[in-house]
């Protein structure tokens, strides 16, 4: 009987278990019709040979190397506590790019794997309380970029709903792995609230931005994904749920100078603000049920003008059944 071969061309219906939730997001692009690079894996099967046997296994995965399209690739890890709804073990294991030749591609897993052993006993994966560390090596077809970034379904710092896409010419990796100062965009709506809708990159980007929308529906979650374009394609290389997001308190006067006009001074804000807003809060409670809002929760004064708190006030919006981005779009949309 013939062993199972240790690294696999990426395709649906690979086990989940041999094959990390990197690569499992890349299985889930490619089943919704986006386009990824070509990509192999190198299975947690692997992974376990070479922690039992050392670096014999190469002897075996040598072979299969050698079968591998003579091109340049990007080698990561795809691990089993990556890219989770709580954790993204972001930077946590090495990332080799511009890799080719058996040799290079041998010697980059190997990395991979090492840097997997070190997080043994790290307390951040001890966070996780994942009992044994399953680690697959994606092996992926780089692609000579013109224009490479990153794209979320939702603001990842004011939690607003919007796309945000960051980008640079040339290579993706200069923006994610060395922090080069990128190009921007933030899209509601199709309408760019930030950035240029007419230079050269404006057809990239809203293509861009229409695929994030689709697979933030598809996914059911708000998502982050890393993109490529050679000038002729988009490809998208890794797709991750947002992690650890906490709404951020973010304060509007859009309605508020509107219904509190002029100036507000300390000894009437101390006394009027905090008896309106305590009257509203016990109203709708009344009508939803105990509320955890306190008046000062509500509305906070600065330079003498009041400021509602549109994140508290969305809380209590999905209390009665209605959309928080809903409040969202009336205090803060132009």
């Amino acid at each position: 009987m013939n062993n199972p071969s240790l690294i696999k061309r990426l395709r649906a219906g690979l086990k989940s278990d041999e094959t990390g939730n990197k690569a499992n997001s890349l299985i889930f692009l490619h089943r919704h019709g986006f386009k990824i690079p070509l990509t192999f894996i190198a299975t947690t099967r692997a992974h376990e040979l070479y922690q039992k046997e050392g670096p014999v296994v190469f002897d075996t995965i040598k072979k299969e190397v050698l079968l591998l399209p003579d091109t340049t690739y990007a080698i990561r890890s795809s691990t089993n506590v990556e890219d989770s709804a709580d954790y993204s073990f972001a930077g946590q294991f090495q990332t080799l790019i511009n890799i080719r030749g058996t040799d290079n591609i041998l010697k980059a897993i190997q990395e991979v794997w090492d840097s997997a052993s070190m997080l043994k006993n790290n307390e951040y994966l001890s966070r996780t309380r994942v009992s044994t560390l399953k680690c697959a090596v994606i092996i992926q077809e780089m692609i000579s970029s013109k224009l490479a970034g990153v794209s979320f379904s939702r603001n990842p710092v004011t939690n607003q709903n919007e796309i945000v896409i960051e980008a640079v010419e040339g290579f993706g990796e200069e923006l994610v792995q060395k922090g080069l100062s990128p190009l921007r965009w933030r899209i509601h709506k199709d309408r760019f609230i930030e950035g240029k809708s007419d230079n050269s990159n404006s057809t990239v980007i809203k293509q861009v931005a229409k695929d994030t929308a689709r697979l933030r529906r598809y996914y059911g979650q708000n998502i982050d994904i890393e993109w490529a374009y050679d000038g002729k394609k988009i490809y998208y290389l890794q797709l991750r749920q947002i992690t650890g997001r906490k709404d951020l308190n973010i304060y509007s006067n859009k309605m508020a100078k509107e219904m509190l006009p002029g100036q507000i001074k300390p000894l009437v804000w101390s006394v009027n603000i905090p008896l309106v807003n305590g009257t509203w809060i016990k109203l709708l409670s009344e009508i939803t049920g105990p509320l955890d809002v306190k008046p000062e929760d509500l509305a906070k004064p600065f330079y003498y003008q009041t400021y509602f708190n549109i994140v508290v006030l969305g809380r209590i919006f999905r209390e009665f059944g209605m959309s928080a981005d809903s409040l969202e779009y009336l205090m803060l949309r132009n």
